[in-house]
């Protein structure tokens, strides 16, 4: 982060502002029960699907327990997920349309949270995976190039993150 804060992070001619994230404080105890109990997430897994039921079907009936991010349906699998832009929303779902007879014969669990297990690295600027985090002038088109690695990747960093990035709204010009 600081080579980031030192240097800048350009995307789309527009400089970043580079920081840490805030914690938003502990987790209400219903959902810390339902994450350490029952793996809670924002994603529902919706399992043993018939062929004629539609990610609009799915769409329309999971909305009304909150914000819905992506529907997507494996026909080969005769299942679909529910991401949902909360994790109250997905419990809410779970607990919810297991009792509506339609929903009965389906399998209804917490699918794996597409955001809680981010890739390994994130690269910016054209930086291969596997490099250490600096930062270089010159490669592309005197742009900064910048590598940032995720807090769990501990091998090539010190272990930190860049857990937020806000525009900052500077216009950065091509030079």
């Amino acid at each position: 982060m600081y080579i980031a804060q030192q240097t800048g992070v350009v995307i789309k001619n527009r400089r970043l502002k580079v920081g840490w994230g805030k914690n938003p404080g502990p987790l209400p105890g219903h959902i810390q029960l339902a994450v350490s109990t029952q793996s809670a997430s924002r994603n529902v897994y919706v399992g043993q699907l018939d062929d004629n039921i539609t990610e609009e079907k799915l769409r329309q009936d999971f909305s009304e327990y909150g914000d819905i991010e992506l529907v997507n349906i494996l026909k080969e699998k005769s299942c679909g997920f529910v991401n949902f832009t909360s994790i109250m929303s997905a419990i809410k779902a779970i607990d919810q349309i297991k009792m509506k007879d339609e929903y009965k014969k389906y399998r209804i669990n917490y699918g794996k949270d597409r955001c809680g297990n981010p890739p390994r690295g994130i690269t910016i600027g054209g930086i291969s995976n596997g490099s250490v985090m600096k930062a270089s002038k010159g490669r592309n088109n005197g742009e900064s190039d910048a590598r940032v690695l995720h807090a769990g990747d501990t091998s090539e960093s010190d272990g930190r993150n860049i857990d937020s990035i806000e525009d900052d709204g500077v216009e950065v010009d091509d030079e």
